[in-house]
């Protein structure tokens, strides 16, 4: 499975793609969806310019028109000197030209020099990107850090891609209620920033973990600093999804500190077999939870009944096979990866 929707909805309202003829109409109301369009160009009137080489404007103007490359630190000028920047509460940042070449630096540096343009900015989705415009394993992500102290009424912070991702020595942001990182496979350097990071208002971390193929090089390991102290106390959703690994973790969440506040419980669109299943349903042993999500799965039947009689909410939508490759071994994979 690939990511082939854009998104329409974020931070509760509706997503808007930007551009210079509609601006920025509606602000409060809206989230901004900023990207690069293939081999977008700024067209300009310009009475110099020579027959036969004006731009597509010209067509529909009869004025002669120059055509250059447009870069994404010029798109992004343009829309932040809109009158209306200043209302902008959600943003996203779709592909910033080549994404498969280019790191999210641009961006970073771009947001970082719009921080008095921007003051009302209390949701950020760097990378969202489909499939169809860059899978996202060939994401390039960059060292996010600085923004934190320029943008610290910031609730919400989501990041598609895990190639190059860094998130820093001491990510602190006091407003933050929600961190969703989706990557085909997360580097251990992030799941350490995060067991140090400074988050306590806190309510949903949504880590994407993924596969070795694809960038994951930690080892469970590293994520139990995150299960064994309870950093966030507002916690109430957990999301370890995507992961190649899940069967083994499972027995690590069943009585997790971190696990004292939390209602939902996601471990979605991984390879979890019977192995992993069996030791979920030792969360039945009371505690906060009410809901589990399993979606995306490798069980049998028969523990799919057995989970399904724990006495909270169990998703267990989309069953998979395993795929057989005559060699005698199950084959089993993640949702995401490529």
């Amino acid at each position: 499975m690939a990511i082939h929707d854009q998104t329409t909805q974020f931070f509760g309202r509706p997503v808007a793609n930007y551009s210079r003829e509609q601006g920025l109409s509606d602000p409060k109301g809206h989230a901004y969806r900023i990207f690069m369009e293939y081999d977008e160009v700024d067209e300009e009137e310009d009475d110099s310019a020579e027959p036969g080489k004006s731009g597509f404007l010209s067509t529909l103007t009869g004025r002669k028109t120059s055509a250059k490359p447009l870069t994404f630190a010029e798109k992004f000028t343009r829309m932040t000197a809109d009158p209306n920047c200043s209302q902008i509460e959600a943003l996203l940042v779709g592909g910033w030209g080549d994404a498969y070449d280019n790191t999210s630096a641009v961006v970073v540096e771009a947001l970082v020099a719009a921080r008095d343009r921007l003051p009302s900015l209390r949701a950020l989705f760097i990378g969202d990107m489909t499939s169809e415009e860059c899978e996202i394993s060939w994401i390039r992500q960059s060292d996010i850090s600085s923004l934190y102290a320029v943008y610290p009424k910031l609730e919400w912070l989501q990041i598609r891609g895990g190639d190059g991702l860094e998130l820093g020595r001491s990510m602190e942001l006091p407003n933050l209620r929600g961190l969703v990182i989706e990557a085909g496979g997360m580097g251990a350097s992030v799941l350490k920033s995060l067991s140090h990071a400074r988050l306590p208002a806190l309510e949903h971390l949504e880590l994407w973990l993924g596969t070795d193929e694809y960038g994951w090089d930690g080892g469970l390991e590293d994520i139990d600093p995150l299960l064994r102290e309870v950093r966030f106390p507002k916690l109430r959703y957990l999301g370890l999804r995507n992961f190649e690994q899940i069967d083994e973790l499972a027995p690590r969440l069943v009585d997790a500190p971190v696990m004292k506040g939390v209602e939902t419980l996601d471990l979605s669109l991984g390879n979890l077999s019977d192995e992993g299943g069996a030791e979920l349903l030792k969360l039945a042993r009371g505690g906060s939870l009410k809901h589990l999500d399993l979606h995306h799965h490798y069980l049998s039947e028969g523990m799919m009944k057995s989970l399904s009689a724990l006495p909270f909410n169990v998703n267990l939508d989309e069953r998979c096979e395993p795929d057989d490759w005559g060699d005698g071994k199950e084959h089993r994979y993640i949702a995401v990866s490529e």
